[in-house]
């Protein structure tokens, strides 16, 4: 799969250290039997330090996963569906921070429940799920970040995947669902209008106005054009060939441009 890297041509100084910090590694499937079932460890700064663990229980008609804080940070815990204890399902794009609602701490609550078979009692992962993003937030040195993990749950299966997660290296920054690049900083003052960030081969685009758009590639030659309406457009790009590209958007007072690379 290729995959989109963003380069900001400009950071404004008060963004010079902030990143999304996306881990994908191979997938990760826990299943109930026997009860109980699989039991994982999730590391999600990569410091070989647990964060939190996921266990499956139940049975192969019904099941679910508990996120659990073990012994680690009081810090740590997971965005819940009120009044039940569930998880939420969150959508691409949905926030995760400090203005988020309904956080649950892993340490002083019980475990936050997924189910994984039979009927979700809060309707929030009713299977087949496919790319469901579960909010959490936990600490590294005492600071609190917010991130995603991104999980499947079939349908004919108790059991579920772990695909991927990210992060907000920046403490108490929010990120949103899916999320793997940090591309809403603004090049100037004029850009306001814009914000830019991406997901596997989909470009992101928010505009508060009515503009266009166009991709050039290393050479200069226009590869990819089109208008974007206001509000949220989702730009795919996976049929361009790896190489580096130049994204602008033109508005009828300002302009945007960022470099991007596929590989």
């Amino acid at each position: 799969m290729k995959t989109l890297y963003t380069l900001l041509i400009l950071l404004i100084a008060g963004h010079l250290n902030a990143q999304i910090i996306y881990v994908n590694n191979p997938d990760t499937t826990l299943i109930t039997s026997p009860n109980p079932g699989s039991f994982y460890d999730i590391d999600i700064d990569q410091n070989t330090s647990p964060d939190f663990n996921v266990k499956m229980m139940g049975d192969l008609t019904a099941g679910y996963g508990l996120f659990t804080n073990g012994s680690f940070s009081s810090l740590n815990g997971g965005l819940e569906q009120l009044p039940l204890g569930n998880c939420r399902n969150l959508s691409f794009g949905d926030s995760i921070g400090n203005n988020t609602i309904t956080w649950k701490n892993f340490s002083t609550d019980l475990p936050l429940i997924l189910y994984a078979g039979g009927t979700s009692v809060s309707s929030e992962w009713v299977v087949p799920v496919t790319d469901g993003y579960f909010g959490f937030k936990f600490e590294i040195s005492g600071n609190l970040h917010y991130g995603w993990m991104r999980i499947d749950i079939p349908a004919n299966a108790v059991e579920m995947t772990i695909k991927d997660w990210a992060y907000n290296s920046t403490p108490n920054q929010q990120i949103t669902a899916g999320q793997t690049i940090l591309t809403d900083v603004m090049v100037n003052e004029l850009d306001k209008n814009f914000k830019v960030y991406q997901s596997d081969n989909v470009l992101n685009i928010t505009a508060n106005d009515f503009n266009t758009f166009h991709i050039t590639n290393i050479s200069g030659q226009k590869v990819k054009s089109n208008f974007l309406v206001k509000g949220s457009n989702r730009i795919d790009v996976s049929q361009l060939p790896s190489g580096i590209y130049v994204v602008s958007i033109i508005g009828s007072n300002e302009s945007h441009h960022e470099k991007i690379i596929i590989k």
